[in-house]
């Protein structure tokens, strides 16, 4: 045995007493008047070697998301395995605890990957329980804040991390959303950013470390994205951790952190942590030997010569030194001495540290070996329930059950799980965590080395073995609890199943499991393991052997294809079932699937007549092309029955518990979008439909629309206040129905406050509302709706005479969300109204009016062009609102010939565009062109004078009906065109006057264009009649057109009055 001082790998040992050979260099090494044990200590206090600038990295990103104006910001933490990478990352938490915030840390794991977001779930359950171990007064803080946030949509967060219960207690029923979209992912993500929110702050930091990003998957890896972009994450530090040796260039997490850089402005900071360089693994050895650095470099020599300096691997390789008897310590002087005969027999020709690691657990008892490999098969953390049953219960097996199971528990005599634990983790190979109290591998090498105890060949039979026997152990509540554990197990034993009553038991767990999925909104992982079950199946057979399973089955997969885009999926979903299902019931669930995929497609003829067929075979015939007798037939019986009914009667109705009637009212729902786009003649029937329903048979959430629908169409034909009536009854269902209540609030709103209140609401409050609405149903997935709300609030502003400064970035930013979207009409519909914008503020050469349609009067893009088409629709919609917007800038521009013509080519607008904010619009520019033509054109064709003024006349007589309800929004108009009109009757006075209470009305509530018109044509009438003050008045209405935005007009009026001086 020789002294270890000094040992050099070219040194062969073979005298056991050559300690004193000076001819070898080696002297004896200090005395240490300590224990004989290896020192580890530094693995639990977390020391680190040679990582001070890593870790000065990680402080700076602290201290910069610690700044109010801190850009978001994530941390990828990257290197081979075993280099200190987590333990790195743990430096932070001692800083961020200090500042009372919190850290937690989610792990992906190869062999675990079905339970949806199961490493952000694990972290923030691990966020709850250090909540809860604070005072009274900061866990009522922190759950008002989670509270606040989130709002209704608590339920969803507690399904998917039910110890959030304990800090905000149980939710309401029925608080969790419907599925409707492909959106509803997005839902989530935006509810899952919003807690996020809460947990932290610039007083409250949060540090959030996701390890092994290699093995995440999408779903996981896209809500990530969310949290990290989201900017108002104040005091929130996110660190990712992965093995950079298996992340390629086309791997998702590279494809996420190119986005988040390059899209979202996100800054990325990449910690590289190699392997330690030769000094720094000296101190480690000297460290772990209780030595002195100059007396190592021999050992250091040879251990790293095998480890490479892997921090992971010199530890390891140190501990079996020391356990296989090749570093000793000497007695008498406490020196360290190698046996070079050991050496030379058990590690000169080991192939690997992950064998050494495995043969030290072989050293273990068999219990503990046993516990070790179970645990490696469930995963990272070590669930001592799920082990107990393993581990204890296993042993009972009877000997019918042969399997790799069965042969390794029927070595064990005795169970102790407790003790094998506990002497697990004296070995050091689980440790314990201190904040949750459950125990984890000390490092994936130590999980894989446990996971190799038996052959590779024989992990699929294990596998397999395991998911059997929970199968049979687990009550049916532990089941629904474990069954992505479950699921794992079988998946990853799949090749061991042969039985057709066994892969129909698995199937079965897919379908739970793919619906537990669906309840978190990971569509991709409920997808996945679906069509795992469906797979397993026998396609000739199952619709005969397993028809109730086979059907579930279909009809998950068409709602989660749908909610995932994947319309051609849902197309053959829904095909299948209609093949095979044996009764009508059984293939309504997937033609309402259909009928609102064809709508979400613009397949809008073929959504309305699937849902006239539906509610033809369920009891409730609609006409499909009614004429005008029917309507107005139907709209007598409706007045009458609400002049007999009262609201209170009304909103207190019982609830509507027929599923037939039920079913009737989705289908109805679903046709509103569809009837109002592609057949206006539908709509009304559609809508008193659901309304007579409500009446008959009850209310439902569905009762809101029917409402809401109602209202709408009696507000189109002019029955302002009974339509007002309806839409605050919508309101009320709202309340009543408060759980779901996101649902419907954007497909209440665009009827309520995008036509309805616009006769009864100031239009400041309509685009509030409106505004809410959009985003409300991004966040509960109805986005068609919310972007119906969206298209309205802006393009209303601009009918409003809002700032067109202010108005241009908004309408920019929402044509980019509609395009990302892919919301083609809504955004086409919204482009001309910004072209306009653009053309009103000098902007001629923005690419979005050189490539727009408005100069042209094409029907907009290709795009478009082939929504038209698929649709089956004309373009009468598109080209109204476009035809009123050329009238605007030509009015603008003084081509007041092509203004008159657009303006008579838009009169359809009433018919078109019911009583929405485009016609008053349209009817105040038409009578401001025929007033501008009569007073400057010097007109001489007396009948071309008096269409001209009948018109306007016509136009005046319409704002004067319409503004009884609400003067506010339409009283300016009055007063304008009546000063236009008595300035033609040549009444200057007169005329001024009411060009002055125009002004007036108009800023009092925010109309600028109206201000700036009306003081141009106050300008005009005192010049043209030699009144005073003429010039300050032009002047003044130059500075109104600046104010508005309006600068193109602005300035031809400031190049006509150096023209006149």
């Amino acid at each position: 045995m020789a002294d270890a001082n000094f040992v050099n790998r070219d040194i062969s040992f073979r005298n056991h007493h050559a300690e004193n050979d000076d001819d070898d260099g080696i002297s004896k090494a200090t005395p240490l008047h300590s224990n004989y044990s290896l020192n580890f200590q530094f693995l639990k206090e977390g020391t680190l070697f040679d990582r001070s600038q890593q870790i000065d990295t990680l402080m700076e990103v602290l201290s910069r998301r610690l700044r109010p104006d801190s850009t978001p910001e994530f941390v990828l933490i990257a290197g081979t395995t075993g280099t200190g990478k987590t333990v790195l990352a743990r430096k932070l938490k001692q800083p961020v605890q200090d500042r009372d915030g919190f850290f937690v840390m989610g792990k992906f794991d190869q062999l675990k990957n079905s339970q949806p977001f199961a490493p952000l779930v694990a972290a923030m359950t691990d966020f709850v329980r250090q909540v809860l171990k604070k005072s009274n007064e900061a866990v009522d803080a922190i759950s008002a804040d989670i509270v606040s946030q989130v709002g209704n949509d608590i339920g969803v967060l507690t399904v998917l991390v039910p110890a959030l219960e304990e800090l905000v207690g149980r939710p309401a029923e029925g608080s969790l959303f419907t599925l409707k979209s492909a959106d509803a992912e997005e839902r989530l993500k935006k509810i899952f950013v919003k807690f996020v929110k809460a947990t932290c702050s610039l007083t409250r930091p949060l540090v959030l470390v996701m390890d092994d990003l290699q093995w995440a998957d999408p779903g996981s890896l896209e809500l990530l994205e969310a949290i990290v972009s989201d900017k108002h994450n104040q005091g929130l530090v996110v660190l990712g951790i992965c093995r950079s040796n298996e992340v390629s260039y086309t791997h998702d997490l590279s494809v996420i952190l190119r986005r988040l850089k390059n899209e979202k402005g996100v800054l990325i900071t990449t910690v590289d942590v190699k392997c330690l360089s030769i000094q720094a693994a000296n101190s480690l050895v000297a460290c772990v030997l209780r030595s002195r650095e100059d007396d190592c470099v021999g050992v250091t020599n040879i251990v790293y010569a095998r480890t490479k300096g892997n921090v992971f691997f010199i530890v390891q390789f140190l501990k079996a030194l020391f356990e296989d008897g090749v570093l000793t310590r000497d007695p008498t002087n406490h020196s360290w001495l190698w046996d070079d005969d050991i050496w030379g027999a058990k590690f000169e020709n080991a192939n690997s540290i992950l064998d050494l690691t495995a043969s030290r657990i072989k050293k273990l008892p068999v219990d503990c070996q046993l516990l070790l490999l179970y645990a490696a098969c469930l995963g990272t953390e070590l669930d001592e329930d799920l082990l107990s049953k393993l581990f204890v219960d296993s042993l009972t097996v009877g000997a019918e059950e042969k399997s790799v199971l069965y042969d390794l528990a029927e070595s064990v005599s005795n169970v102790d799980l407790d003790g094998a634990i506990e002497r697990c983790a004296s070995e050091g190979v689980i440790i314990k965590e201190s904040h949750s109290m459950t125990y984890r591998f000390l490092h994936d090498q130590v999980k894989e080395a446990a996971y190799n105890l038996i052959a590779p060949s024989e992990h699929p039979s294990l596998h397999i073995s395991l998911g059997r026997f929970l199968c049979k152990v687990l009550t049916r509540d532990e089941l629904e609890q474990y069954v992505f554990v479950v699921l794992d197990q079988m998946r990853l034993g799949i090749e061991c199943i042969f039985a057709e009553s066994e892969k129909v038991h698995f199937a079965s767990l897919c379908l739970l499991a793919g619906k537990k999925a669906i309840i978190s909104s990971d569509f991709k992982t409920s997808l996945r393991v679906l069509e795992l079950g469906l797979g397993l199946l026998d396609a000739r057979q199952c619709w005969r052997d397993e028809y109730e399973l086979t059907l579930a089955l279909h009809n998950t997969i068409a709602q989660v294809t749908c909610c995932l885009g994947d319309f051609q999926g849902t197309d053959e979903a829904v095909k299948a079932v209609t093949l095979h299902a044996r009764s009508y019931n059984d293939q309504l669930p997937t033609l309402m699937l259909q009928v609102y995929t064809y709508g979400t497609r613009m397949r809008l003829k073929d959504s309305i007549e699937l849902g006239l067929d539906v509610l033809e075979k369920l009891g409730e015939p609609i006409p499909r092309n009614p004429g005008t007798h029917q309507i107005i037939f139907e709209l007598f019986k409706i007045k009458r029955t609400l002049k007999r009914r009262s609201d209170t009667s009304i909103i207190g109705l019982p609830d509507m518990t027929d599923q037939t009637k039920l079913s009737a009212m989705g289908i109805l729902n679903l046709l509103i979008a569809p009837s109002f786009i592609a057949r206006q003649n539908l709509l009304p029937l559609v809508t008193f439909k659901l309304f007579r329903l409500t009446l008959s048979h009850g209310a439902s959430a569905v009762s809101t629309v029917a409402c809401s629908g109602t209202g709408l169409v009696l507000a189109n034909i002019g029955d302002h206040d009974t339509a007002y009536r309806l839409g605050q009854l919508a309101l009320l269902f709202i309340g009543r129905y408060n759980a779901v209540r996101n649902d419907w609030i954007p497909r209440v709103y665009v009827g309520h406050y995008g036509i309805i209140s616009l006769a009864k609401e100031p239009i400041g409050q309509v685009l509030e509302k409106l505004a809410h609405a959009h985003q409300v149903g991004l966040e509960c997935g109805d986005v068609e709706m919310g972007f119906i709300c969206l298209h309205m609030c802006r393009v209303y502003s601009f009918h409003a005479g809002y700032s067109l400064v202010d108005l241009e970035p908004k309408m920019k930013l929402a044509l980019e969300q509609m395009d990302a979207k892919n919301q083609t009409l809504w955004y086409e519909m919204t482009h001309v109204c910004y072209e306009a914008l653009l053309v009103l503020m000098g902007r001629t050469g923005d690419p979005a009016v050189t490539n727009g349609c408005l100069m042209t009067l094409e029907i907009g893009s290709e795009k478009l062009t082939q929504v038209l088409q698929t649709a089956n629709l004309e373009v009468h919609m598109f080209m109204c609102l476009a035809n009123i917007h050329r009238m605007v800038t030509a009015y603008y521009s003084g081509d007041f010939e092509l203004a008159l013509e657009m303006a008579k080519r838009s009169r359809n607008a009433k018919r078109i565009l019911g009583t929405s904010m485009y016609v008053p619009f349209q009817v105040c520019y038409d009578a401001l062109t025929c007033m501008a033509l009569l007073r400057r054109q010097h007109v001489t064709s007396p009948i071309r004078k008096r269409r001209l003024l009948h018109q306007t006349q016509n136009c005046l007589a319409y704002f004067k009906k319409t503004a009884a309800g609400i003067p506010e929004n339409y009283l300016h108009k009055i007063h304008l065109i009546e000063g236009e009109l008595l300035a033609h009757h040549r009444k200057p006075a007169q005329a001024v006057s009411m060009y002055a209470k125009a002004q007036e009305q108009a800023r009092k509530h925010g109309f600028l264009e109206v201000v700036a018109i009306a003081c141009e044509q106050e300008a005009i009438v005192r010049r043209e009649f030699g009144m005073a003050e003429h010039w300050e008045c032009y002047q003044k209405a130059i500075r109104c057109y600046e104010e508005w935005g309006a600068f193109a007009k602005a300035s031809r009026m400031k190049q006509l009055a150096d023209e006149n001086l």
